[in-house]
Formats: C-alpha cells, sequence, structure tokens
C-alpha cells in the first residue's frame, strides 16, 4: 500500500506540478457572455493591446536619442509585431480629426451655411462672429501637429507583440524577453521607468498568483502541523495526518489540471483550504485510533474499531461538504464554478487517501 501511494503520488505530481495559472480575467466568464466572446476572437487574431513602455531623462536631447535606440531595440526582439514612437503625418492627421468634437463641427457648418445664404449682403461685420471657428481653427488647421503621447517629461514607445492576452504562458513569455531586453540595452542619461498594458498585469499576475499560492499553502500546512503536533502531544500522529493530506493535495492539482486545466484567482487557493479541511477525518480517525490503543487493542483491532465509530461520520461529512462545494457549480462565474468543483473533489480525494 506505500508503495503504491509512492507511485500514484510521483505520477500525480509530474501531471499536476507545476500547476498552470491563468491571470487573464476575461477566462473566468462564460464562454457564452458577449462581451467576453467577442475578447476572446479578438485576441485569437492577435488583439488590440499591447505595452506602454515610458522612459526618462535629464536631458530631452538624450531622451530622443535614447528612444531611438530603445525603439530598435525593440523591433528587433521576437515577439515583436511593431514598436512605434510617433505618428506618420498623414496618420496624425487622421487620428487628430477623429478627435475632433462632432458637435461643434456641426454649429460651424450650420453659421457657414448661414453666411454663404447671405450671398452679396455678407459683408466683414457681420462675417467675422460667423465664420470665427474658436479653438476648432487651430484643430482643423494643423491636425497632424495631433500627438500620440500628452505632452509630460516622460518618454514613451508602444509595442504591440504577435500574439493576443488570451494565453498566460505567451504573456510571461513577452515579458520575459522585454526585460532581457531592458536590462542588456543601457543608454546613457536615460532610464525605463515602468510599463503598462495588459501583458504586464498578466505576467505580473501569473508571478504574484504562484507567489501567493506558495505563501498560502505554506502557512496553512504549517500553522495546522503546530496545532496537531499541540492537540496530540505527539509528532508521530501529525506526521500520519500530513501523508494523506499531502496525495490528496497531488492528486487534487493533477486532477485540476487533466479537466480545467489552469488555476485562476480563486482556484489557485484550493491546496491551502483542502490542507485545512482534509484534516478533520484524519484528526477523528487517528484520535479514535489512539483511544481505542490505549485500551489495550492491537493495531489491526484498534484501527478496525477506530473506522466502525468514525468512518460513517467522516463519509457523511465529506459528501455534505463536497455537495455544498459543488452547488458553486451553479455560477455562471467560471471562477467561483472552479472552486467548488476542485473543493469538492479535494475533499472525497483527502478522505480516500485517509
Amino acid at each position: 500500500m506505500l508503495l503504491a501511494g509512492i507511485v500514484v503520488g510521483i505520477v500525480a505530481a509530474f501531471v499536476g506540478l507545476p500547476p498552470r495559472l491563468d491571470a487573464w480575467a476575461v477566462a473566468m466568464f462564460p464562454p457564452d457572455h458577449p462581451q467576453a466572446a467577442a475578447l476572446r476572437a479578438m485576441e485569437e487574431q492577435g488583439g488590440a493591446n499591447g505595452i506602454w513602455l515610458f522612459f526618462e531623462s535629464d536631458d530631452a536631447e538624450a531622451l530622443d536619442r535614447g528612444l531611438d535606440l530603445y525603439l530598435d531595440a525593440l523591433r528587433g526582439l521576437e515577439e515583436t509585431r511593431y514598436a512605434v514612437r510617433r505618428l506618420d503625418e498623414e496618420v496624425a492627421m487622421h487620428a487628430a480629426l477623429m478627435q475632433v468634437d462632432p458637435e461643434a463641427v456641426r454649429r460651424y457648418t450650420h453659421r457657414v451655411r448661414g453666411a454663404v445664404s447671405l450671398g452679396s449682403a455678407l459683408n466683414p461685420f457681420i462675417a467675422g462672429p460667423l465664420l470665427d471657428a474658436g479653438a476648432l481653427e487651430s484643430q482643423l488647421s494643423k491636425p497632424a501637429e495631433f500627438r500620440l503621447f500628452p505632452e509630460d517629461d516622460y518618454g514613451r514607445i508602444f509595442l504591440k507583440p504577435r500574439r493576443g492576452v488570451d494565453q498566460p504562458e505567451y504573456s510571461v513569455r513577452v515579458m520575459h524577453e522585454l526585460r532581457a531586453m531592458l536590462e542588456t540595452t543601457e543608454v546613457p542619461g536615460v532610464r525605463h521607468v515602468f510599463s503598462v498594458g495588459p501583458y504586464v498585469v498578466i505576467a505580473n499576475g501569473v508571478r504574484d498568483m504562484n507567489r501567493d499560492m506558495r505563501r498560502a499553502t505554506g502557512m496553512s500546512a504549517a500553522l495546522v502541523l503546530l496545532v496537531l503536533v499541540l492537540g496530540f502531544r505527539s509528532l508521530r500522529a501529525p506526521l500520519l495526518v500530513f501523508v494523506p493530506i499531502g496525495l490528496a493535495n497531488l492528486l487534487t492539482f493533477a486532477m485540476l489540471a487533466l479537466t480545467v486545466g489552469t488555476l485562476n484567482y480563486y482556484t489557485v487557493v484550493a491546496g491551502a483550504i483542502l490542507i485545512g479541511l482534509g484534516v478533520d477525518f484524519a484528526v477523528h480517525l487517528i484520535g479514535s485510533f489512539r483511544e481505542q490503543r490505549a485500551t489495550g487493542l492491537a493495531t489491526e483491532d484498534a484501527l478496525a474499531r477506530a473506522w466502525g465509530e468514525t468512518g460513517a461520520p467522516c463519509i457523511t461529512a465529506a459528501l455534505t461538504s463536497a455537495v455544498g462545494f459543488l452547488a458553486l457549480g451553479l455560477a455562471e462565474f467560471k471562477g467561483l464554478a472552479q472552486l467548488g468543483f476542485s473543493l469538492a473533489g479535494g475533499l472525497l480525494l483527502c478522505l480516500a487517501c485517509m
């Protein structure tokens, strides 16, 4: 039995570890959600998202030269579709005209029509107020001066990767490549301040989820172990508890890898929760076993009687808890539905392993 448990644990660890993490919030919405479906379709075709890189320098000329060097380096990256820091004049003109207030254009058009309708009666005193475009004049007369970025102390570069953000591993790869470039490309007097965009958010989210999962699971295991040591006043009993609980967690991660595929912001805490919930069955069984042994029964007899007394209540408790968690599967929000599925399956695996 012990050898079988070791083999199963190794296979489960190979299948479920390390767990795949998904920090793309859209993935937690149901597939038939209109906005989520539209975003998924857009990202599958490359998406409209990108990465904004911010740079600063005490010297404006050095900043301008440095941005050109960084731009060349970004364009040389494998995952770069394009990178820009200035708009083409024709594109800038069209972009500027798109920023003009339609209502202001409409009002000015009515005034021009009124002036034309006057015909020969139009004179400079009347034409002045009618044809004064005000702020609209500068927007229409110099559209090519439209700025892609606001005027401040930062220099900006927009980077568009080749693929969308729907695959978290791709965002992690893009950001790894980008950070490596920034570390190896040094421009005197120019500093990279920060980067923003969905790729940055998802890559940082995967990193933070991984860190939080490790911390939460480790803290849960440590605190539960401390309580067991104090409660049983022994080191052997807590170790007997943690072997099946550890195996059950490995099996749970393997189950999630084969069914759900990825862990989200909700399911990432499943391991920490299962350590606290799944240990209940072991506490009852080992506590009853120790009581039976204290009466002088042999190991096999004490174990049989302990299971006879606690087995049915443990199974009932596990099933009721599992059913309660499975009710979360009715939620359209996949984060809650997957959490309910993982906890329900994990609790049953905890009971079976114990």
